[in-house]
């Protein structure tokens, strides 16, 4: 009696390896996407909150990227460029309001940017917060959102 496995075993044997990785795949690269995206949003916090800071005590938003204005340390990944290891952070204003934006470029084309929205509420003195996932040729902001359909989803 000879022992081994037939050609059809192995077959069926690579089909189910074949199917179960088509899934775990997909599945894999969206929760290392959703947890790289932490970092942008982390650093677009702490920057928020370091403009509102600025905001209470200026009665006006510190010029656009003007990052020395700040009580923040905020890391550079460049000579010129403030962000962390993935994402490039920057920021505008007009009016009562400033735009964070942390901008992640994944390959040459294609990247997807993280933006906060901060308004200023001048009768209340208080602050609101949007967030949006803007895509730019990748489908990655549906990971982050958690599956919100759209150009420009918020979260």
């Amino acid at each position: 009696m000879n022992k081994g496995f037939t050609l059809i075993e192995l077959l069926v044997v690579v089909l189910i390896i074949g199917i179960l990785s088509s899934v775990a795949i997909p599945q894999y690269t969206t929760a290392v996407e959703r947890s790289r995206a932490s970092e942008g949003i982390t650093l677009m916090g702490s920057l928020a909150q370091a403009l509102e800071r600025y905001r209470s005590q200026k009665d006006a938003w510190p010029t656009d990227n003007d990052f020395s204005k700040l009580d923040l340390e905020m890391p550079k990944n460049g000579t010129n460029t403030y962000g962390g290891k993935l994402f490039t952070i920057t920021f505008t204003s007009s009016g009562s309001t400033a735009t964070i934006k942390a901008t992640r470029t994944i390959a040459t084309g294609k990247s997807y940017e993280l933006q906060t929205v901060i308004t200023d509420n001048a009768t209340s003195g208080l602050f609101t917060r949007v967030r949006h996932c803007i895509d730019t040729n990748v489908d990655y902001c549906n990971a982050i959102t958690g599956g919100h359909a759209g150009a420009s989803q918020s979260f």
